[in-house]
């Protein structure tokens, strides 16, 4: 099985980082998958945390021109990627509105999971006060999310954000341990 996750970074210490080192490494040396990585702007950057030496990790780099260009190549180096890694399943891990788009920008028939890494509500509420961009991009995400195979949230109060028989919640792995479980009683 040839997995393909896309993301923006792999350099940062956030917990987007730290859960796919822990999860796609252990898909790696455990289940013997192919595992591959697209970021943006990071070749020749270390990760910030350890992966797995069998997952290959590609880059793409992206000039920050103007928006419409910057889609444009982003589109194509993306496709030359995919076409060249040729991947059974894509998952995207990107929380940006590129990464909503994916669906539509691949033209071969892979499934293509979306994972969600943070709450609806970081983009604001729909209301009056919010600005043309952000009620865009609110608009664009809940007409979109329903064109992946599946469409991953972190709890079930991410999964009540949004609507679909294709919204899953797989939470998080843990790299800890719990060798011993105590009760604790609470007292009034």
């Amino acid at each position: 099985m040839r997995l393909l996750y896309i993301t923006n970074g792999l350099s940062g210490s956030g917990g987007l980082e730290r859960v796919l080192s822990i999860k796609l490494s252990y898909m790696a040396d455990n289940y013997k998958y192919e595992v591959h990585i697209i970021t943006l702007n990071e070749d020749r950057v270390k990760p910030f945390y350890v992966f797995s030496h069998k997952i290959q990790i590609h880059s793409i780099a992206l000039s920050k021109k103007t928006r419409v260009q910057y889609l444009f190549h982003y589109i194509k180096q993306m496709r030359e990627k995919v076409n060249k890694i040729q991947p059974d399943i894509i998952s995207v891990c990107d929380d940006g509105l590129k990464g909503f788009c994916f669906p539509f920008l691949i033209t071969h028939k892979i499934p293509i999971i979306y994972e969600r890494h943070m709450p609806k509500i970081i983009w604001g509420k729909n209301s009056f006060g919010m600005n043309f961009k952000r009620r865009m991009n609110y608009f664009l995400m809940n007409l979109f999310h329903h064109q992946f195979d599946c469409f991953v949230v972190l709890t079930d109060g991410n999964k009540s954000e949004w609507s679909g028989k294709n919204v899953i919640v797989i939470p998080n792995p843990s790299p800890f341990n719990i060798e011993k479980k105590v009760n604790f009683k609470l007292s009034k």
